[in-house]
């Protein structure tokens, strides 16, 4: 059953990867910005 969860999880979360794969990617590049903007 854990094998089962386990797995419909992991292709949950691929599916959502692919979906905000480039989200994440500008995402952490604006964090990046901000941290070393300077002030």
């Amino acid at each position: 059953m854990e094998r089962i969860i386990d797995l419909h999880c992991h292709l949950t979360l691929k599916a959502f990867g692919d979906s905000f794969k480039k989200y994440y990617i500008v995402l952490s590049y604006v964090l990046l910005y901000i941290s070393f903007k300077p002030e």
